[in-house]
């Protein structure tokens, strides 16, 4: 399965890799170019096959996290067990515990 998270955009060393120009490439839509970079909240994207089809936002409340992640593509439920794999694994780099976990389609 080719299904990946990542960060992106704002101030992060990636920021520079996708110019403007060249986002049409792995996102179409303008108005969710416009969600995903972001400078001040500047969330993360759910990759698959080349193209974000999402993104996720993580929030930190003391020792626990809250995340959400946003889909513009369906996604099979072996891809919904991965991202929240993939969720969890995050938390755990973070050295937090995951207090709220939301995944909706928009």
């Amino acid at each position: 399965m080719d299904l990946h998270t990542g960060y992106h955009g704002g101030s992060r060393p990636s920021a520079n890799v996708i110019g403007l120009r060249d986002r049409a490439v792995i996102l179409e839509n303008k108005t969710h170019q416009k969600t995903v970079w972001q400078f001040i909240s500047n969330p993360g994207a759910v990759l698959k096959g080349g193209r974000i089809i999402g993104m996720w936002k993580a929030k930190t409340l003391k020792d626990k996290l809250d995340i959400s992640i946003t889909m513009w593509e369906t996604t099979t439920s072996a891809e919904q067990k991965l991202l929240n794999q993939l969720a969890q694994e995050y938390a755990a780099f973070r050295l937090l515990d995951i207090r709220n976990y939301t995944m909706e389609s928009a």
